[in-house]
């Protein structure tokens, strides 16, 4: 049986419901592929990228169902989201870099540290 706009939205659900967002997020973007302007199948690919972890791709989703539909603001709060995500993942990245005062910098230390040092340590900048 050929897929429909609407059989890759209900199948795109039914994954959801199982946590298999990556099946859901193709089924929703068959759904696209066959009628490009039907937001429903754009918004619904994006939660599903969301629940992937692929923020970035999630955003161009929601940024399709707003060109559609300016008025649109489960997207636009969709959208928010993932931007929200792909800052928390950059301020938790940073928080593994070491801290130092402006007047230091990082300098890797030799391999011949003994294992009890920190991988880094901080000098005053000259």
């Amino acid at each position: 049986m050929p897929i429909t706009r609407m059989r890759g939205i209900t199948k795109g659900f039914s994954f959801l419901k199982m946590c298999r967002y990556q099946d859901a997020r193709n089924s929703f973007a068959q759904a696209a592929d066959i009628d490009p302007g039907f937001t429903e199948a754009w918004s619904n690919k994006g939660i599903a990228l969301i629940s992937l972890g692929k923020y970035v791709e999630a955003i161009r989703a929601f940024d399709k169902v707003i060109a559609l539909n300016p008025n649109d603001s489960e997207a636009r709060q969709q959208r928010d989201l993932a931007q929200k995500k792909i800052m928390e993942s950059c301020s938790s990245t940073r928080s593994l870099l070491p801290v130092t005062d402006s007047d230091e910098q990082v300098i890797p230390v030799t391999q011949q540290a003994p294992a009890h040092e920190s991988p880094v340590r901080t000098v005053p900048h000259r």
